[in-house]
């Protein structure tokens, strides 16, 4: 009751389990995001694998245990999930990953590219969300995808959810994360698939424009230079729509989270022991424009 009120969401960025988040998540307005790929990697095994098992029911019981972990925590909030944040190298490294992996991709590829190329992993991984907002009646869930492409992938993402009973509306939200340049080019057209807004991971785009590699750790990296600006003034300037979500993926840096509520975004999605601290960030700026 004593955090400071805004209007622009200050969500959680999910790092670590369920435990490291216990002391921030209820000083945010939900959690954005939480990572399906990690989740399946971390146990192991391959997902196809356990389909060709006949395991797949055991194993989706278990990693909807694990999102609804998350869902609980946020307490009704918004809790997106999101898919292809890692790459197919990744997956071909779990226990029969190269057997269920397309040999065509790269090593390299990520995000929606990968789902579009393996329809049977994109298919039952969304039978692991409809179980969680189905079955486990977690609503508060609603779904991303990375590194979108192109406005004709993102209408095949939404056809796979339509078909496999995850229909958009407004208690089931659907994203695109952009992670790169070409995406931020084409944000006025993927966004004009009729989904409900953007996330922007900054952090990424940022490392990607710096010369890392977009998951390349413990490299020094500046969110708040001109250039990694412009990008949120770019998404922005397109999405003019009130019914269209634009979040930004701010880390801790106050810059970037300043700069986000001048632009007028949805949200900011923060570190977790950042969080108290954005939220004054937040309401001060929100009241220097009002």
């Amino acid at each position: 009751m004593n955090l400071e009120p805004s209007a622009t969401k200050v969500f959680l960025n999910q790092i670590g389990d369920v435990s490291k988040l216990i002391d921030f998540v209820g000083n945010s307005h939900g959690i954005v995001h939480v990572d399906l790929d990690k989740l399946m990697i971390e146990d192991g095994r391959h997902l196809l694998a356990y389909v060709e098992d006949k395991k797949f029911v055991e194993y989706s019981k278990v990693l909807a245990e694990k999102i609804c972990k998350y869902s609980d925590l946020a307490e009704g909030n918004q809790v997106i999930l999101s898919l292809g944040s890692l790459r197919v190298s990744d997956f071909r490294a779990l226990t029969k990953g190269k057997q269920f992996e397309n040999g065509e991709l790269s090593d390299s590829a990520h995000g929606l590219s990968h789902y579009l190329a393996n329809k049977e992993l994109l298919n039952r991984v969304i039978k692991i969300v409809r179980r969680v907002r189905n079955v486990n009646k977690r609503r508060n869930i609603d779904i991303a995808v990375y590194s979108p492409g192109n406005p004709k992938a993102m209408t095949e993402f939404k056809k796979a959810l339509l078909a496999g009973g995850l229909r958009r509306g407004t208690s089931f939200r659907v994203y695109a994360i952009l992670d790169n340049p070409t995406d931020v080019i084409l944000a006025d057209d993927i966004l004009g698939v009729n989904i409900d807004g953007l996330i922007i991971d900054l952090p990424r785009i940022v490392k990607n424009m710096q010369g890392f590699e977009y998951d390349a750790q413990n490299v020094k990296y500046d969110l708040s230079t001109n250039s990694s600006l412009k990008v949120i003034d770019a998404v922005c300037d397109i999405s003019r729509s009130p019914s269209k979500e634009i979040i930004v993926m701010a880390e801790n840096s106050k810059d970037v989270v300043r700069y986000s509520v001048q632009k007028g975004v949805y949200g900011v999605s923060v570190l977790p022991e950042s969080v108290r601290e954005m939220r004054k960030v937040v309401s001060d700026e929100e009241a220097k424009i009002i």
